[in-house]
């Protein structure tokens, strides 16, 4: 059977991370595809018993087994049981054989019959080896191989990654770096950027600056995402927020532990911590220049960030290290490589008028999740001889 035609168009796609209030790439593929009839069964990462137990934290158990988001009737999210640690493989391939038979239990309830699999978890790659799928697509964010210190676990999502690069019959990849380092483990590797809803940014005014922020000092300078040790310059930022008379805000989940340690000793340093998608372009609005201190990595260079999009769209002042994404726009992003430099551009952007807004605008829409999910549903409606390499 082939996806397409008077053939219902089913998918189980399995995340690397939750359906939750912060919204990424997957959420923003998966509602685009639910606009189009797509039925998508969205399988988030399993719940962890034995974490669970460590931790004494049971909150990752409280929602319902299966439900749907609101507004989007056609994806149901399921959280499956993990009941060993995955670090070992026999136990892993437990947890496998778990998450199989619960969605293979769900498209048996539903009728489901030779749906497309989708994967961005890498460890889920023995799935792809069933037969019951009408094609497998592995979708690729970031090279997590470059993500980690510990060898072993560097080692196994290599591993992991190359043996799903073999069974998948299209590999997406979102950056020009992770095509050449898919290029050859895939016969079909395709590049599908990160997009944007540019008028949910456009739309915005200043009576929807949430109040937390209306009482921030200005000038401000704004910063969205996961807050990480491993990606963010904390050298950089700490020493920003000392020569910084405003505010400096951190909008997203954080994981900075011990590392945030100097931040926290900052009056002027607000972590707000995740926000609902919904919210962000407002808080957004708060700020006077979009900051991203992020250090030139291995594991940087793989990205291809949503907030560069995010960050355009808003037509703020935008000041960035060197990073892959938004050093391609540099015409409207200013680059720095140091303290000094950045501070100084920092200060340009806030006092010189012509920096206040940059002129960025996709007035053909290619940059829009819907042209991105163009392309994607592109490779899943199309016949399997015909599928090719697209770079």
């Amino acid at each position: 059977m082939s996806v397409g035609g008077d053939s219902p168009k089913r998918m189980v796609f399995v995340s690397l991370e939750p359906w939750d209030e912060v919204w990424r790439r997957n959420q923003f593929v998966c509602r685009e595809l639910n606009t189009r009839g797509w039925e998508i069964l969205f399988v988030e990462p399993a719940a962890d018993w034995s974490a669970g137990f460590r931790r004494r934290d049971w909150s990752q158990f409280e929602r319902r087994p299966v439900w749907s988001p609101e507004g989007l009737d056609h994806i149901k999210v399921l959280r499956p049981l993990k009941l060993l640690p995955k670090s070992i493989a026999a136990t892993q391939a437990v947890n496998v054989r778990l998450l199989r038979k619960a969605i293979a239990s769900f498209c048996a309830a539903h009728d489901w019959r030779e749906p497309v699999l989708w994967i961005n978890d890498q460890q889920a790659w023995p799935l792809a080896q069933s037969g019951v799928w009408d094609r497998v697509i592995y979708d690729v964010t970031d090279d997590w191989s470059t993500g980690f210190t510990d060898p072993a676990l560097r080692r196994r999502i290599e591993n992991d990654d190359r043996a799903l690069c073999a069974l998948a019959d299209q590999v997406i990849v979102c950056s020009q770096r992770l095509v050449e380092l898919k290029r050859g483990l895939s016969k079909h590797v395709t590049l599908v950027p990160n997009g944007v809803d540019i008028e949910a940014y456009r739309a915005i005014d200043d009576a929807m600056i949430p109040d937390a922020a209306s009482i921030w000092t200005h000038p401000v300078l704004g910063y969205t995402g996961t807050l990480h040790p491993e990606r963010m310059d904390m050298d950089l930022l700490v020493g920003l927020a000392r020569n910084w008379k405003g505010t400096i805000a951190l909008i997203g989940p954080d994981q900075l532990g011990s590392a945030g340690a100097a931040l926290s000793r900052l009056p002027n340093v607000i972590r707000t911590g995740a926000v609902p998608h919904a919210s962000l372009p407002g808080w957004m609005r708060a700020m006077d220049v979009l900051i991203v201190p992020h250090r030139v990595t291995a594991f940087t260079e793989s990205l291809n960030p949503l907030k560069l999009w995010e960050y355009l769209a808003t037509g703020r002042p935008i000041v960035s290290t060197s990073v892959a994404g938004f050093r391609d726009y540099a015409q409207h992003v200013r680059i720095a490589d140091d303290m000094p430099s950045f501070i100084k551009e920092c200060i340009t952007a806030v006092s010189n008028p012509e920096c206040r807004h940059t002129a960025w605008d996709d007035p053909s829409g290619e940059h829009s999740w819907s042209a991105r999910v163009n392309q994607i549903e592109q490779l899943l409606l199309q016949e399997q001889n015909v599928l090719t390499c697209q770079v």
